[in-house]
């Protein structure tokens, strides 16, 4: 069993949470963003020190050295970013990784990376490299690192917020399969739906345990107080978009028979195929596809990061480049802190810092550097935040500060006509609303 009492971490990002977790028995852990769910992976795996309380795992303190590593044998960790966790140069190594720190015989660890590739239907993949795979396909990644270790407890950081739903009810499929055999899910999720597989639901507030019961229960609650905790019943109609009128005029971002292919290890993968597209300024166009389809690829050729192997891309009529696109289009990445135009955010600069970067390359007049500075005051971040390092913020403030940066460097700097950001948005559980931006494109 893992077990958890009275835990204080960080500053308050935990404040006296309890908790047990037993072998067999599947928890959805809940919250808004900022709330400690991805604090509280961490303390009970024994990755961050904790200021009060008692951890452990099976009777093992994962904090003493001497029980560290039979500790942390017994629980499988999967983090909110995929990137982070990836450690290999290829698919087939890097599920190894775990096991084979182990000191597995060589036979059963081959074994256990086929299985485990063979549940997240990843098999094929061996010997691709993991910075060529989809957001979604490294998601599914990790997952296989953590099931290749064979844990009595698994610890997932929304692990499905990534994927497809077809893709996302196979990984579901997997929990419940592991729930079956007799290993420990604690779920960290904002998906009610799939909170609702869980035998109890878990909700965190501001870094207290605010509820524990289960799902009928937790419906029962006044849905002001749900609100205030972060989980939504429905979507509210703020947050639907706001269309505006398409800017008329010959200006468009087109593509005509796009394709992109690229070598990852031994294997020709081509990730778009004669794509073709136009998009206009005041134009908003929603891209969909299952998980590895080439979305993030098409966006980001469209930002000028990836050059066509064949076909034509141009930007009002100039061939699509970085130098063509510098200006012109905005891209806010799936990963925040992988983010390319929102530079300050990526690195080590303060947020506040975020709306002098463009002063280098372009000349600013002071009525835009007030309008930059007014789209940090409009921001949902706290204002505390507004000074602090990127790297300090949990998940979700990263990405909310990536697009913010990403409106003041590039919009309120240069006013682009085009923005393309990734489908995958869910982990800002309450994402503002599309703003009004005239003859701006989507």
């Amino acid at each position: 069993m893992i077990s958890a009492t009275n835990i204080h971490a960080l500053a308050d990002a935990l404040n006296g949470v309890s908790l047990q977790l037993a072998p067999g028995e599947y928890l959805a852990l809940l919250g808004a963003n900022g709330s400690g769910k991805s604090t509280l992976l961490k303390a009970l795996q024994g990755l961050i020190d904790i200021d009060e309380g008692q951890v452990s795992i099976e009777g093992v303190n994962p904090f003493a050295d001497a029980e560290t590593l039979e500790a942390r044998q017994q629980v499988g960790y999967v983090q909110q970013r995929p990137d982070d966790q990836i450690v290999a140069t290829s698919v087939e190594d890097d599920v190894a990784f775990g096991p084979e720190n182990l000191g597995l015989p060589r036979e059963e660890l081959r074994a256990r990376v086929t299985e485990a590739l063979a549940a997240v239907g990843l098999s094929g993949f061996e010997l691709r490299e993991p910075h060529t795979l989809s957001g979604g396909q490294k998601q599914r990644l990790v997952i296989a690192g953590a099931l290749a270790l064979h844990p009595r407890y698994l610890l997932l950081d929304e692990p499905t917020s990534q994927l497809d739903p077809q893709a996302r009810d196979e990984v579901l499929a997997i929990l419940d399969a592991q729930v079956a055999r007799g290993c420990g899910v604690l779920h960290v999720t904002h998906d009610l739906a799939e909170a609702r597989r869980a035998r109890r639901m878990l909700v965190l507030h501001e870094g207290e345990l605010v509820f524990e019961g289960s799902y009928d229960e937790l419906l029962r609650r006044a849905p002001e107080e749900l609100m205030d905790w972060g989980i939504e019943l429905e979507m509210p109609a703020h947050k639907r978009a706001v269309f505006v009128d398409e800017v008329e005029g010959d200006s468009a971002l087109a593509l005509s028979d796009v394709s992109l292919t690229y070598e990852s290890g031994n294997q020709h993968v081509e990730a778009l195929h004669n794509a073709n597209l136009v998009l206009k300024p005041g134009e908003f166009i929603l891209v969909r596809g299952a998980t590895g389809s080439g979305k993030s690829t098409l966006l980001n050729l469209m930002a000028g990061f990836l050059e066509p192997s064949s076909g034509t891309a141009t930007i009002d009529g100039a061939p699509l480049s970085l130098k063509t696109t510098r200006g012109q289009v905005g891209l806010s990445s799936r990963t925040a802190k992988l983010s390319s135009l929102p530079r300050p955010c990526s690195t080590t600069w303060p947020l506040g810092r975020a709306t002098s970067a463009p002063t280098s390359r372009k000349r600013i007049s002071a009525p835009l550097k007030l309008w930059r500075r007014s789209a940090l005051t409009r921001s949902v971040l706290a204002p505390a935040l507004r000074s602090s390092f990127p790297a300090a913020r949990r998940a979700a403030r990263q990405s909310r500060a990536c697009w913010r940066s990403t409106r003041a460097i590039c919009w309120l700097t240069s006013r682009p006509r085009r923005l393309t950001l990734p489908v995958a948005m869910r982990c800002a559980a309450s994402w503002p609303a599309r703003p009004r931006m005239p003859g701006c494109s989507w």
